[in-house]
């Protein structure tokens, strides 16, 4: 049995490198999907009031996220019941991302929290539908590129 202090190499895993925007109360008022074919397709988050820089302390920049190539048989959407600092049991559904999209048309998303890694774009906050607020988490499997779509922004 290896212990810790045995361990002849030490690596440590390296946070995302900073990224140029940040999506932290971000409203997503639609998602298009252009399918690619049976399995994949690409995927734009539209956003009405744009993202805004990481850093610095500014106003939103209009413009949208494209997600190249997702793969929509490991892309879902969870829809909980539950809202704010809430603990015990969850209720809610499991939709995929074409599902969602087609049941939720109307409803509009505002993103809190976004995490990325293996292929793997997630992002967790609200759904916002009539008068109901509601918790989501949208995982995105993509083999393509995230991309921001700014406009008069040079990266």
């Amino acid at each position: 049995m290896v212990t810790q202090e045995a361990a002849d190499l030490k690596i440590r895993r390296e946070d995302m490198p900073f990224l140029p925007f940040s999506m932290h109360d971000v409203y997503i008022k639609k998602i298009r999907l252009q399918q690619l074919d049976d399995f994949m397709a690409n995927v734009t988050f539209m956003l009405p009031e744009g993202v805004y820089r990481s850093d610095e302390d500014s106003n939103p920049i209009p413009g949208s996220i494209l997600f190249e190539q997702v793969d929509l048989d490991f892309s879902n959407v969870y829809v909980m019941k539950t809202c704010g600092v809430n603990y015990g049991k969850i209720k809610g559904r499991k939709y995929s991302l074409k599902k969602f999209i087609k049941k939720y048309k109307k409803a509009d998303i505002e993103i809190v929290d976004e995490t990325y890694g293996y292929y793997q774009s997630k992002f967790s906050g609200y759904l916002y539908e009539d008068e109901t607020i509601k918790e989501i988490m949208i995982e995105l499997y993509h083999v393509g590129g995230m991309y921001y779509l700014v406009e008069g922004e040079g990266e």
